[in-house]
């Protein structure tokens, strides 16, 4: 009976997550000023077991305000990265440089398009973020991972 239940309560679970993703595509609810779909997955970045995170750029500066140091989010488009400062510091990449991102579906080399400052960002609160070390657009992400990992949908009210 338990196993019955804790089924159950996963395809509900199911259920209420692609309805929460599919809010990213009805953005234009009446309440809703931008929503933000992200997505987790692992991966290998410049040789090192990392994860990545997809999101659609020209919602993310509507749902969440990042500290950019170094490029602009707004350059994110397929083919790119963004990459938080530590992970920059860490892999010596800036903007402009490659950095090759594998993962059990694919290869991408991507470029970096803008580098961010979680520093500020109070532990707590980075600890809930969305956000990791290397946002990805949402195509890039389905090259490496599928449709699978939703981890946070965040919305901003009009």
């Amino acid at each position: 009976m338990a196993a019955a239940n804790t089924a159950g309560s996963l395809e509900r679970s199911r259920k209420k997550l692609k309805l929460l993703a599919s809010a990213g595509d009805q953005a234009s609810e009446a309440q809703l000023a931008a929503v933000a779909t992200f997505r987790d997955a692992d991966a290998t970045v410049a040789g090192q077991e990392r994860g990545v995170t997809a999101v659609d750029p020209a919602q993310l500066g509507k749902v969440l305000s990042l500290e950019v140091t170094g490029g602009a989010l707004s350059d994110l488009t397929d083919g790119g990265i963004a990459v938080s400062r530590q992970a920059a510091d860490d892999l010596h990449l800036g903007v402009r440089s490659l950095v090759t991102v594998r993962s059990r579906r694919g290869r991408l080399d991507l470029t970096v398009a803008a580098v961010y400052d979680l520093a500020r960002v109070d532990a707590f609160a980075r600890q809930e973020l969305p956000v990791g070390d290397f946002l990805v657009t949402t195509a890039d992400y389905r090259h490496l991972a599928g449709e699978h990992g939703l981890t946070m949908v965040l919305a901003g009210r009009r």
